[in-house]
């Protein structure tokens, strides 16, 4: 293998020409390739985090990720990174000019059958004048290596919008839909046997209407509802649940509205009431109540028939090319199980 690669090499010839689901190397990741560089890349765990680091990540991310020129703008704080970085997480630097966090995830593909306690790899932001000289794909490298090392992680998530990278097959692939929200109207009223609730404990939640789940913990979840960072409501009809809708705050802005992001939900009966109670959450809700304008609506999973069921309602703004990576792991893509597909990261 060239010392210049960030790829893996095979371990398992049986498995690649069988076809089958796999971890590619189940070996330490060499540490001779040139990513690697622990010299120049500090790794702290959430217990030796702190505010100050936070301060930087926050003003990093914003100043390289907004635009004079365009009109939105992300606005992600401190204590929002605090939220995000629970539990068994870390927050990575490469000398002073490209940062991360890596968040413990659960991935469970083909009902269980490929578990993986996981990291997902966010808010990866590097300096403009920076971004040529490969410093972020050595920051991903080392600290993946630094976390197998401690951990025995194998697998690694990460997220990409707009273009595709070259070379790799994205395990999701879908559209990120941007709606403005400002003159929706809702026809539901909400009156017995329906109610909608709000959870904060999401424990009894029945996650089986889905082959391949990817999310956080529960508890990571729960923590972040308790923070405002997620929402969970559900409808229930006579006590029995037809649907819950997950929310999370994006802390993005369009033209100095501020946005609401769907990142997942679960229909078990009656789409069409779903869907209306959905209308009647984002309206009277999020809109009315808390002064969101601007909707997010990624089209996976049990989002597509509510999707399907809004564009003959309304038109987006416009959309985003939106992409899973898994690293380390063989696996066709789930272009094709979209709706056996959830997924809950921050």
């Amino acid at each position: 293998m060239s010392k210049h690669s960030i790829i893996p090499k095979y371990t398992d010839w049986e498995q690649f020409f069988l076809r089958k689901p796999h971890v590619i190397t189940k070996e330490r990741w060499t540490t001779t390739s040139s990513y690697y560089q622990p010299e120049f890349v500090k790794i702290f765990h959430r217990d030796e985090q702190n505010k100050q680091q936070y301060e930087y990540l926050s003003s990093m991310i914003q100043r390289n990720f907004n635009n004079k020129n365009t009109s939105y703008r992300y606005s992600i704080t401190p204590d929002a990174i605090d939220t995000i970085t629970f539990g068994e997480s870390f927050l990575s630097c490469y000398k002073t000019h490209s940062m991360m966090v890596m968040i413990p995830i659960y991935i469970h593909l083909k009902n269980g059958l490929y578990a993986y306690q996981s990291y997902y790899g966010d808010y990866m932001s590097t300096e403009r004048t920076k971004r040529r000289n490969g410093d972020s794909a050595k920051l991903c490298y080392t600290t993946a290596c630094d976390i197998q090392k401690r951990k025995g992680t194998q697998v690694f998530l990460t997220k990409k919008e707009g273009i595709p990278l070259p070379l790799f097959v994205p395990l999701l692939s879908f559209y990120t839909y941007v709606y403005d929200i400002t003159y929706w109207k809702s026809s539901f009223t909400l009156s017995l046997p329906f109610e909608v609730k709000e959870y904060t404990n999401i424990r009894q939640v029945d996650f089986s209407p889905f082959s391949h789940r990817i999310s956080i913990s529960h508890e990571h979840i729960e923590y972040g509802i308790k923070r405002k960072y997620f929402y969970v409501f559900a409808l229930h009809y006579k006590g029995e649940c037809l649907g819950i809708f997950f929310f999370k705050e994006p802390y993005f802005s369009y033209k100095q509205k501020k946005a609401i992001e769907v990142v997942g939900c679960i229909l078990y009966k009656n789409y069409e009431t779903c869907y209306a109670v959905f209308l009647y959450i984002i309206t009277t809700i999020f809109r009315d109540k808390y002064g969101y304008h601007i909707l997010l609506f990624e089209k996976i999973g049990h989002n597509v028939p509510l999707l399907k069921m809004l564009k003959e309602e309304y038109g987006e703004m416009y959309t985003v090319s939106t992409f899973y990576y898994i690293y380390n792991f063989r696996m066709t893509s789930l272009e094709r199980e979209m709706d056996k597909v959830f997924v809950l990261v921050p």
